[in-house]
């Protein structure tokens, strides 16, 4: 029954309901006995699906028309002749008012807000919270690079300082010269470099020291180097470490380097010791490459605690990273992790407690410092009962007071309360234990325990808690104010880089691999470029003085570097730094056109208007497609050499268990079939001019034309189905929630206020904040 549209597109929970007007009760009554006699017993009396009669459940986005035209079609299966006319109308208006539609999906099973433990982002960031409380934390700086001294001589002796400067990266190469005014060639000379790396992902990156001379590189610790070059070993010019990052945190690098008169290789003939020092990062998923000046802050900051303990991978079915299963692996990385942090502590125990191994009072402090952190971890106050808990029986039962920490901090960090941030406030809405409930609605510290949770993934801050204790949280404007403060933090930009990055699926891509024989320039480094094109593109959206979201979708200039120019077939006045360049308008259309996505969504050798009209649809218009019925390849373009590709992907698409899905899919990717496999611009393709005519049918039951991408990005820019799209995706990112539980007028009040701000997402942010700060309805 009902045929294709048990291939239909499903709904995803935030979607909102169709435009179209109700149908009469009348003809809804007739619908649903058509339905119960012919429909329900494949289909389930509620839609449901019969697994029984291979009936899947129907439930989906489609207008109210298409589904009567679809029953007209395919209903009953055999014998579509059965259910035609004013009978296909009927059924399909009572299928979308019972359970079809976004509004009766809403009705009849509303999304509940989740128990969510913390996630692995979260719980790193948030043990890491827990030290800075006691050595600061980074100070925000709009300067950018490397802090350098410059001394005479072959040590590092203030005395002999003979400049300070800041340099944009550690990249040079003096040659057999110097870098200090009016010092003869050859002459020994030192350097002391400082500078905070700021990094832009959680992850294991490899730093690169590159010097033919003596060198060290102390990385977030000043006790010993990481690397240590002070000592050559033959002709060893190369030195590595790897550490592991938490996204937007700065650690703090510091580099000295040596250049004597002897015992470093020669220039040339000229007889004096060449001088060279290069400190290159290979990212995650990226190939190495000199630092560049925007991770560089030429200050120092506090160390920083590295959690690098493996957590398994959260839930990210849904679409969105959630802490909603719990495993024997999670909990026991999560011990793993709480003892690690509490060997951390003890390693620099008397320094965390500003203590002495002598002092009298030492016992009593280092019970202070774990109050402070079970306090912090707990997100709030302790009572009597709960210091004794967490902290005080420790100390009584423990033989040592580094033992003692090393207890507490692993009885801290494994308490549920820690673990389920929400769950005081949950407890209260089940009504499971009041004694420990609080009242979302009223309680400071829920609000600002969501706060950070939503802009940072981590604890509340000493303002936070601070403005917490003081019952400042209660309002809605101070609430938003608070929010504002923290939307431009370096862990908030790093977060939204990373949803971004993630809607545009570019975490996802997998390696990107092109035919060498038909782009043999398409390198490894090319792609690391390209990716980095996209990172300073949507930076500067985001972050610009609008933030306008439609830029997104609309701005016409890209960001390359000489190598990308040059691919590309563009010109830029400075070949060795990535800047702006613009692009003909209706050659580029924001993120969409962007090179990265559309070499991403593309097979090795041609392009794939399926991929592309899949993550259109998908990501940026918030329909969620059903897996194909079975697993399929693409028609070989050497078996149809005659067809162009948007006549293959039609062939191979038209059979009816396709057709339906593809009817949305394919009409979206043809808008961008002047961009070949690696994203070059085209305007022919086999010697014909390409066929980029597509069309979309909006949930309103609106039949909308467009040429190319750039009509398509101009109708997409100003679609309330793509705004309310990217409101509930970048919501769910935020608060690890669905929007709909939130009520079911959420979604569209949100967008309502996205629209009225000029759609600026850091004041979306700041909204969604507020709203998940107040709790679910």
């Amino acid at each position: 029954m009902l045929g294709l549209l048990c291939g239909m597109i499903l709904i995803v929970p935030w979607v909102a309901a169709s435009a179209e007007e109700p149908a009469a009760t009348s003809t809804i009554e007739r619908g649903r006995q058509i339905y119960s006699d012919q429909c329900a017993g494949c289909h389930g009396d509620q839609g449901q699906g019969n697994p029984d009669a291979f009936g899947e459940p129907l439930v989906g986005d489609w207008p109210q028309t298409k589904l009567t035209r679809v029953i007209a079609e395919t209903m009953p299966e055999g014998e579509p002749e059965a259910c035609e006319g004013e009978d296909a109308a009927a059924v399909a208006a009572y299928v979308f008012d019972a359970f079809y539609s976004p509004t009766a999906q809403m009705r009849n099973a509303p999304p509940r807000y989740a128990l969510s433990r913390l996630t692995s982002e979260q719980y790193r960031q948030s043990a890491a919270d827990l030290l800075a409380m006691f050595v600061g934390t980074a100070e925000e700086t709009s300067e950018r690079g490397v802090a350098t001294e410059l001394f005479s001589g072959k040590r590092i002796d203030r005395r002999k300082r003979e400049q300070q400067r800041v340099d944009p990266a550690i990249d040079f190469d003096f040659g057999s010269g110097s870098p200090i005014d009016g010092q003869e060639d050859g002459q020994a000379f030192a350097m002391a470099l400082q500078t905070s790396l700021v990094a832009p992902e959680t992850g294991n990156y490899q730093l690169r020291l590159r010097t033919p001379n003596a060198a060290a590189l102390w990385f977030n610790r000043d006790d010993q180097p990481l690397i240590d070059a002070k000592i050559k070993s033959g002709d060893r010019v190369e030195y590595e470490s790897s550490v592991f990052l938490l996204a937007g945190r700065s650690y703090d690098l510091r580099i000295e380097f040596y250049r004597a008169e002897y015992g470093s290789k020669a220039v040339g003939n000229t007889g004096h010791p060449e001088a060279s020092l290069q400190l290159l990062w290979r990212r995650p998923g990226r190939v190495a490459e000199v630092i560049p000046s925007r991770f560089l802050r030429p200050i120092r900051v506090p160390r920083q605690l590295i959690v690098d303990t493996p957590f398994p991978p959260d839930d990210s079915s849904v679409g969105y990273a959630r802490g909603t299963s719990v495993s024997r692996a999670w909990d026991e990385a999560t011990t793993d992790a709480a003892l690690a942090v509490g060997m951390e502590l003890v390693r620099d125990l008397d320094a965390y407690a500003k203590t002495k191994p002598d002092a009298e009072d030492r016992v009593q402090k280092l019970q202070a410092l774990c109050e402070r952190i079970a306090a912090r971890a707990l997100r709030r106050p302790l009572d009597e009962a709960q210091r004794q808990h967490y902290v005080g029986r420790h100390f009584e039962e423990s033989e040592s007071p580094a033992e003692a920490v090393r207890r507490s901090v692993l009885v801290i960090l494994k308490s549920p309360y820690f673990l389920y941030p929400d769950l005081r406030a949950l407890k209260h809405r089940a009504d499971l234990d009041e004694a420990a409930a609080v009242d979302p609605s009223t309680d400071s510290y829920a609000v600002a325990n969501r706060l950070a949770l939503a802009m940072w993934d981590s604890l509340p801050d000493d303002a936070l808690t601070q403005a917490a204790g003081e019952g400042r949280l209660r309002e809605q404007a101070v609430i938003r104010k608070t929010a504002q403060r923290m939307v431009d933090e370096a862990r908030t930009r790093a977060k939204v880089q990373q949803f971004l990055l993630h809607w545009l699926h570019v975490d996802e891509a997998g390696e990107m691999t092109k035919d060498g024989e038909l782009y043999p320039e398409f390198s490894p480094q090319l792609v690391s470029d390209l990716r980095e094109s996209l990172e300073l593109f949507l930076e500067d959206v985001v972050w610009g003085e609008a933030a306008d979201f439609r830029r997104l979708l609309t701005d016409h200039r890209i960001y390359l570097n000489g190598r990308l120019a040059d691919f590309y077939g563009a010109t830029v006045d400075a070949p060795d730094r990535f800047q702006p360049v613009p692009l003909e308008p209706q050659q580029s259309a924001g993120v969409l056109s962007h090179p990265a996505l559309m070499a991403a969504f593309a097979y090795s050798r041609d392009t794939s208007p399926i991929h592309r009209g899949v993550f259109l649809a998908r990501n940026v218009l918030g329909r969620t497609l059903r897996p194909p019925p079975e697993a399929f390849a693409p028609l070989s373009p050497e078996l149809h050499a005659d067809l162009s590709t948007r006549q293959r992907v039609a062939l191979q698409t038209e059979p009816p268990a396709c057709a339906t899905c593809h009817e949305l899919i394919n009409p979206l990717g043809f808008a961008f079939e002047e961009f070949d496999a690696v994203g070059r611009y085209r305007r022919e393709e086999k010697g014909r001019p390409v066929d980029t005519r597509g069309q979309y049918l909006t949930r309103s039951g609106q039949e909308v034309s467009f040429v190319g991408v750039r009509q398509l990005a101009e109708f997409l820019a100003g679609s309330r189905e793509a705004h309310e799209s990217f409101v509930g995706r970048l919501f769910e990112h935020v608060t690890k929630q669905p929007v709909g539980a939130y009520g079911p007028e959420q979604l569209g009040e949100l967008t309502d206020r996205f629209a009225a701000a000029d759609f600026n997402i850091r004041k979306l942010l700041v909204e969604i904040a507020v709203v998940y700060a107040h709790g679910p309805q």
